[in-house]
């Protein structure tokens, strides 16, 4: 079994986007692997500009940031996926065919090699990962690491001047229904390294 605390199984077109996800933690048991968030559903799932960081891991079952598998591909964008244990992904096993994961313009601690726990892959029910373009391989340097603030506070996980995601997200960010606003209420696509160009950062805040 893959326990959740936020899950999408059985919903049509899903859409996440501007959450943070960050210092929680699990408990594996006896009842299997578990994650903070399971996508699953019937049709698209759309993960875009959303930061999953410092989730930690209570027990000896090994646990994860995201579960994936499902009928639906999954479409992960301008997202940032850090510093989670004991996996950032852990696929399971889907009824019909293989599940496609497409993830671009995303930081991710391993870039495109992650640490994944696979509980049933192999065709034609595992997870395919199709890596696009824009993947960081790097320490987000959040401004709360780059200052010694409390991983509680939200303020933690704003970017800083030091931060590889700035301006680093999807260039066109046409049909992604991203809202105007990032996370505090700014400006959601600025031009944050005043190079003259506004694009739009990757997470759920905006540097400003």
């Amino acid at each position: 079994a893959l326990n959740a605390r936020i899950t999408t199984a059985q919903i049509n077109n899903v859409h996440l986007s501007n959450s943070l996800i960050a210092n929680n933690w699990i408990r594996g048991d006896d009842w299997g692997p578990r994650v903070y968030i399971a996508l699953a559903a019937d049709q698209s799932v759309n993960f875009t500009n959303n930061i999953v960081a410092f989730n930690q891991t209570i027990g000896a079952i090994p646990c994860g940031a995201m579960g994936l598998g499902g009928p639906a591909s999954t479409d992960i964008k301008n997202s940032i996926f850090y510093g989670n244990t004991d996996y950032q992904f852990i696929t399971f096993r889907n009824e019909s065919a293989t599940t496609q994961v497409n993830i671009s313009h995303s930081l991710i601690e391993g870039g495109t090699e992650p640490s994944i726990l696979h509980i049933a892959s192999g065709a034609p029910y595992g997870v395919n990962f199709n890596w696009g373009e824009g993947i960081i391989d790097s320490p987000p340097f959040f401004l709360g690491e780059v200052e010694g603030w409390d991983l509680n506070d939200k303020l933690f996980y704003l970017p800083s001047e030091f931060s590889p995601y700035i301006d680093a997200g999807t260039p066109d960010t046409t049909g992604l229904n991203i809202p105007p606003y990032d996370l505090l209420h700014n400006q959601r696509i600025w031009d944050g390294l005043g190079d003259g160009e506004a694009i739009i950062d990757i997470g759920c805040f905006e540097f400003e």
